[in-house]
């Protein structure tokens, strides 16, 4: 049981990988492309995919602490 919860944690960190990754990679470009200014104004997005993934990380973290007690 314990085990699947791990499962579906690290479920958690696949499904918001892909957003992190392309909020991420799309940032980047603007930054690059024109500084600060244009970066920034996409800061909002990548922050918010940025927390999706923290907490999806949190929680893998937890439950295989949980796990391995």
């Amino acid at each position: 049981m314990k085990q699947q919860k791990i499962v579906d944690a690290l479920d958690g960190v696949m499904a918001a990988f892909p957003a992190y990754y392309a909020e991420g990679k799309e940032m980047a470009k603007a930054y690059v492309a024109g500084g600060a200014q244009q970066g920034n104004r996409l800061m909002g997005n990548f922050d918010a995919a940025a927390e999706k993934m923290a907490a999806a990380l949190a929680a893998m973290v937890q439950e295989t602490r949980l796990f391995s007690q």
